[in-house]
């Protein structure tokens, strides 16, 4: 099991940092700025919706994990008289949270008037990065290791568990990429097609086909100003997904290659889900490939990719990959939200206005009986972040940015910040280990367990979530993708991918607030 480029870049820099190098704290805050901006900007859409739909739920066991985890930093940190800062790190750490840790240290900087006699930001700063270095670690290990025990424990079966989630929501995950293709065909004499409409091949592959040409003794017939019934040896352009289409051959008939009947020209764009009158609808009800003629390939929902049966309900945020022919796809497009076809464009400059839009907003501080308050760097662009998101998924004429970039935004973000974290732990990570280590290490495994074990007692016994999903969503309120990877693993599906999303959109937003609340709380 790999533990991930994070968490090495974090050890590479506690190596480097024990040895005199230091950061550029320009460069490392820039990297956090975009980090927790395309964090809060992804979770935008979801959000709301998480709160709306799904919400009672999910909402329950972010806040009773975020909850748990602060009351147990902040009244073990105390006991075990951590230095300052050092419960804040252990808060982010315990929870491998990033916002955490970043809200943390913007904190530090709106707090530090108010700092005690003695002691600089810069050393609460290195106090919260050398908790966060020393507790992850702890934090990530013992989930994972939770996770693969308790269905043991309790003999659950996360297969079957799996299986039956899947079975109960027409919402799966698929990680195998689809592929639309366009397919002619000659109508066997024994098919049994032959008398039926054009709109009865769908009902070889309901939803993942459509008959779009068809030619007859030579003659190209017109499919929209006619009602034409398929007769035998007529020849058929179809488009649909790559795998069913094989399966189609056996009841059509044999596969031509004609480069005259496969001239459909089809488009392919992604379609953004923005009207309200389409959320809770399925992709059947909707008609996209009966009406509109469309061909949905990829579903995507706070970066899960879900399977596009029918009879998958649309919520607002959903993004489909639709290939369909250009009038149709306006049309369908209309009635969805927005149609995108730069889907490899990033705007740049809402990116750029809405990270200068937080960090302005952040340094603003509001005094309030003699102590100023404000939501720090982190606070404000991951608050910009969510408002650009959500304004996003109803007027989504602004602000794209493609999976890809996102992406690399995020990843390259959070490394470049998580390096100096590393090396800012680093230089002070032995003395901290000396006074501290101990300490560090039993406040950072209670901030894991006593949230874990609050989250699976709530989920599980009082809720009665479906168990791969309950272990989704945990490890989506504690925004850990790595445990994540692994729940999916043991259940052999990636059914847990749907509670992760559910709850990972307000995970990040309550976590960061979270880590400033705590700081404030401690100094």
């Amino acid at each position: 099991m790999g533990l991930g480029s994070v968490t090495g870049v974090l050890f590479a820099g506690m190596v480097f940092g024990h040895f005199g190098f230091v950061g550029n704290p320009v460069l490392e805050s820039v990297g956090f700025a975009f980090f927790m901006y395309v964090v809060g900007f992804e979770a935008g859409p979801r959000m709301f919706a998480v709160i709306r739909q799904d919400g009672p739920k999910y909402a329950t066991l972010v806040l009773v994990i975020a909850g748990a985890g602060f009351a147990t930093a902040y009244f073990v940190g105390k006991l075990l008289a951590l230095p300052p800062g050092a419960i804040a790190g252990a808060l982010a750490g315990g929870l491998t949270t990033t916002p955490t840790l970043a809200a943390a240290q913007s904190a530090v900087a709106t707090a530090e008037a108010e700092l005690p006699t003695g002691i600089t930001a810069d050393a609460i700063v290195a106090n919260i990065n050398s908790g966060y270095a020393i507790t992850y670690l702890v934090g990530l290990i013992g989930l994972i290791v939770i996770i693969k025990i308790i269905p043991r424990a309790f003999r659950i079966d996360l297969t079957a568990a799996a299986t039956e989630a899947e079975s109960n929501s027409v919402t799966q995950v698929t990680s195998r990429p689809q592929r639309v293709v366009a397919r002619a065909y000659r109508v066997r004499n024994d098919s049994i097609l032959i008398g039926k409409s054009v709109r009865d091949v769908e009902s070889l592959v309901p939803g993942k086909a459509r008959c779009f040409t068809i030619r007859r003794a030579g003659e190209m017939l017109d499919l929209d100003k006619q009602e034409v019934r398929i007769e035998a040896r007529d020849e058929l352009a179809v488009v649909g997904l790559l795998g069913q289409l094989k399966e189609a051959t056996h009841d059509i008939g044999p596969e031509l290659d004609d480069s005259e009947l496969l001239d459909l020209d089809p488009e392919s764009a992604e379609l953004v889900v923005m009207r309200r009158s389409v959320a809770n609808q399925s992709l059947n009800q909707l008609g996209i490939t009966s009406i509109y003629g469309g061909i949905v390939s990829h579903v995507r929902r706070a970066g899960a990719e879900l399977d596009p049966t029918p009879d998958l309900e649309l919520q607002l945020g959903d993004v489909l990959t639709v290939t369909a022919p250009k009038p149709y796809l306006e049309r369908l497009g209309d009635v969805v939200g927005h149609v995108e076809r730069d889907i490899a464009e990033t705007d740049l400059f809402t990116i750029m206005l809405g990270v200068a839009a937080g960090v302005a907003i952040g340094a603003v501080t509001i005094t309030i009986l003699g102590v100023p308050i404000g939501l720090g760097v982190a606070g404000g662009v991951l608050l910009c972040g969510v408002f650009l998101g959500a304004l996003r998924s109803v007027a989504p004429l602004f602000g794209r940015i493609p999976a890809g970039a996102s992406w690399l935004i995020m990843e390259l973000g959070l490394l470049v910040f998580m390096s100096g974290v590393g090396l800012n732990a680093g230089s002070t990570i032995l003395s901290v280990l000396r006074e501290s280590g101990l300490s560090l290490v039993i406040t950072g495994f209670a901030v894991m367990l006593v949230p874990t074990a609050a989250g699976l007692v709530v989920g599980g016994m009082l809720m009665r979530m479906n168990p791969v999903l309950l272990l989704g969503g945990l490890t989506g309120a504690m925004t850990s993708t790595a445990a994540m990877r692994v729940v999916c693993s043991e259940s052999k599906s990636n059914a847990a991918a749907l509670g992760y999303a559910g709850a990972y959109a307000l995970a990040n937003v309550v976590l960061a607030v979270a880590g400033y609340l705590i700081v404030r709380l401690e100094l």
